[in-house]
C-alpha cells in the first residue's frame, strides 16, 4: 500500500535497528562474524554494522548518554520482547558461522518456517539479544 501523497517506490527504508549493548567493540565483532559484515567501531559507546556497505544495525553502550538521556533500562531485561531478524542471501555460510562462534547460544538446529517455507536459525547473542537468521523466500 502506497500512502496517498507518496509516488509508490519514491522512498527506500532501510531499517537499521539500534541495540544498547555492554561492550561495543566485542558487539560489533560478533555481529560482523555472524553476518559476514563489517563493523565500525566510532567511539567506545558506538558501531556500525554494514553489510554491502548498507547500515544493519547500530550499537550503542547502554550506560552512555551522548548528548541524550541513556537509551536502555538498566531495570528492564535486555531484548524483550525483540527479535533481530537478518534475511541473509548466503544462509548456509551464515549458520555454519554461528554455529561455529562460541558466543552465540543456538536455539535449536536450523528448522523451516510453516508459514514462509524458508529455513530459519535462531540463537541468542552474547548481550543476551534473540536473532533469526533467515534463508530468503519469495
Amino acid at each position: 500500500m502506497t500512502a496517498p501523497d507518496s509516488p509508490a517506490g519514491r522512498d527506500r527504508v532501510t531499517p537499521a535497528p539500534m541495540i544498547t549493548v555492554t561492550d561495543v567493540p566485542a558487539a560489533a565483532a560478533f555481529y560482523a562474524r555472524l553476518l559476514g559484515a563489517d563493523a565500525h567501531v566510532f567511539a567506545p559507546a558506538f558501531a556500525l554494522v554494514r553489510a554491502d556497505g548498507t547500515p544493519v544495525l547500530q550499537l550503542h553502550a547502554d550506560d552512555a548518554a551522548d548528548g541524550h538521556d541513556l537509551l536502555a533500562d538498566p531495570d528492564r531485561v535486555r531484548g524483550n520482547g525483540v527479535l533481530l531478524w537478518f534475511t541473509i542471501t548466503d544462509f548456509d555460510a551464515a549458520c555454519t558461522r554461528a554455529e561455529a562462534d562460541r558466543g552465540a547460544a543456538l536455539g535449536g538446529p536450523v528448522h523451516t518456517n510453516p508459514n514462509t517455507g524458508g529455513r530459519e536459525l535462531w540463537l541468542t547473542c552474547p548481550e543476551g539479544y534473540r536473532v533469526v537468521l533467515a534463508e530468503p523466500v519469495g
